[in-house]
């Protein structure tokens, strides 16, 4: 295990990352899962690693704005503005994708779900990075989420690349989900981000 908000912890996840690895970070909601978002190797030891179906979809992480729409997102203007006024933030946006997208092979239904993360440790990351990063929570799949690192380590030491750690994650509020599409959302899940929030933008 390494303290994530370091120089050297950054550069061992770049490392790490850049060579089909599977780390464990800290966000502002949990401790997660990552890898390359292209590697379909890392992808599925992230998929063995949580015992969880490849057919589930992944969550994305990216650098910014323009990321995203280099991924082949399709922003209308309703969700231009959830993220100019929620990123980065607790705000997941499922988007449609164009069909043939370079990240086709985590397509549910031609949509991804993205988000910009304001945690001090992936603002590092992408500063080192010019990829998105799947992440999903660090657990088996359908257990109880992890939030102390030497439960991390136990439970995933010998199969993740690299722990980060920055001590117990408990209490935050997941991150909100909605599907925007056509101009109109859906409300996936109601989290940091209230539904009132939501529509008043």
């Amino acid at each position: 295990m390494l303290p994530a908000d370091n120089p050297d912890s950054i550069a061992a996840a770049v490392t790490a990352l850049k060579n089909e690895g599977v780390i464990i970070h800290p966000t502002e909601t949990v401790y997660g899962f990552a890898a390359n978002a292209y590697s379909l190797i890392a992808i599925r030891r992230v998929d063995k690693i949580k015992k969880r179906k490849a057919k589930d979809s992944f969550l994305l992480l990216v650098r910014d704005m323009g990321m995203a729409k280099s991924l082949g997102l399709k922003f209308d203007l309703t969700a231009l503005k959830l993220a100019e006024r929620f990123w980065p933030g607790p705000l997941t946006i499922i988007l449609p994708a164009e069909r043939e997208g370079a990240l086709s092979h985590l397509y549910s239904d031609f949509s991804l779900a993205v988000r910009v993360s304001p945690d001090p440790f992936i603002k590092a990351l992408f500063k080192h990075i010019d990829f998105p990063i799947i992440s999903t929570s660090a657990n088996i799949s359908g257990e109880q989420v992890i939030t102390y690192p030497e439960k991390l380590q136990s439970e995933f030491g010998e199969q993740a690349d690299l722990i980060l750690t920055r001590g117990t994650i408990r209490g935050n509020k997941p991150s909100t989900i909605i599907h925007v599409a056509n101009d109109i959302i859906k409300i996936v899940r109601e989290g940091a981000i209230s539904e009132s929030e939501i529509y008043a933008v």
